[in-house]
């Protein structure tokens, strides 16, 4: 799921860049100050790679298994969680 919302979110951040550069007539676009315009789009890029990072990060994790107690203890293994 948070791989579709940061491919919708990097969608309309180029929307919104490329409508900027294109100068197409969108009243509320062409209002506004074009680096301020830019900017929002790529922040809206940025956060939407964010979204595609964190939902290909779904990794097992290990967790060491000791033996021993206190100073004396040793790594045996790893079990995944």
């Amino acid at each position: 799921m948070a791989r579709i919302f940061g491919w919708i979110l990097m969608l309309l951040g180029v929307g919104v860049v490329v409508l900027k550069i294109i100068k197409i007539g969108i009243p509320l676009l062409s209002n506004a100050n074009p680096l301020f315009v830019i900017v929002i789009g790529i922040l809206l890029i940025v956060a939407g790679f964010l979204f595609l990072k964190e939902g290909r990060t779904k990794q097992k994790k290990e967790v060491p298994i000791y033996e021993g107690e206190g100073k004396n203890r040793k790594i045996v293994g790893y079990k995944r969680v």
